[in-house]
């Protein structure tokens, strides 16, 4: 083919182009700016998750400690104040009775005796039921008073039951 009588000007040398698609594709700062944001977003919900993660398992350790809190009230009424003692009962992840070496919670129950100031002596009893949180079996020290002194992952509940 012989070229030579060809005009730049001429329809056969135009560059070819389709109607209305001058571009094709993303540029490479829309894409570096699109995977910025991205990369942000994911970093913000990564953060949301352990904080939801820690939420919840915070929530469940409360749902089982007031759950034994209610046992614990409803074997007092049932006993009666005056069949109990000062002890430590152990219980799993999910609150069951368990022995020492099996333990993730630890429910200290200790008896008070006197009555409450201002009750014009009614011979009512106080039961503080401590609840620990104590998977490594750490020691747990009573003061003088008999109640655990060591504040690690306490709920205390305090009870006035009517001595029979």
């Amino acid at each position: 083919m012989d070229f030579s009588g060809m005009e730049p000007s001429s329809p056969a040398c135009r560059p070819i182009r389709c109607a209305g698609l001058a571009r094709q594709g993303f540029s490479l700062i829309e894409v570096t700016l699109a995977l910025g944001i991205m990369a942000f977003a994911g970093l913000a919900i990564l953060g949301l998750l352990s904080t939801g993660q820690s939420l919840a398992a915070r929530s469940a350790d409360m749902t089982v400690t007031s759950r034994l809190a209610v046992e614990v009230q409803a074997e007092l009424q049932e006993a009666g104040v005056t069949s109990w003692s000062t002890n430590t009962t152990y219980f799993d992840a999910e609150g069951r009775v368990t022995n020492a070496s099996g333990r993730i919670y630890e429910v200290c129950r200790t008896v008070l005796d006197g009555s409450l100031p201002g009750t014009n002596a009614l011979p009512l009893k106080s039961v503080v039921v401590q609840i620990f949180k104590n998977p490594g079996g750490a020691d747990l020290s009573r003061g003088s008073n008999g109640l655990i002194t060591n504040n690690m992952n306490e709920r205390s509940y305090l009870f006035h039951v009517a001595a029979q």
